[in-house]
């Protein structure tokens, strides 16, 4: 197989966008899961803080 001239640099140069893709994809679901961990100890906290305001006597 003959190959011309870059076409392996090219190919590395392919490669390595894609292998940054995949690392940018896997950070990117990664700080999604966080977020939504943080979403939901938000909710339970202003559910607690909302219950806590409405069982203080006034």
């Amino acid at each position: 197989m003959v190959h011309k001239k870059g076409e392996h640099a090219q190919a590395r140069a392919s490669t390595e966008k894609w292998d940054k893709i995949r690392s940018l994809e896997c950070e990117r679901d990664k700080l999604q899961n966080e977020l939504q961990e943080q979403q939901m100890l938000l909710v339970e906290h202003r559910k607690r803080a909302s219950a806590a305001a409405v069982s203080r006597p006034q």
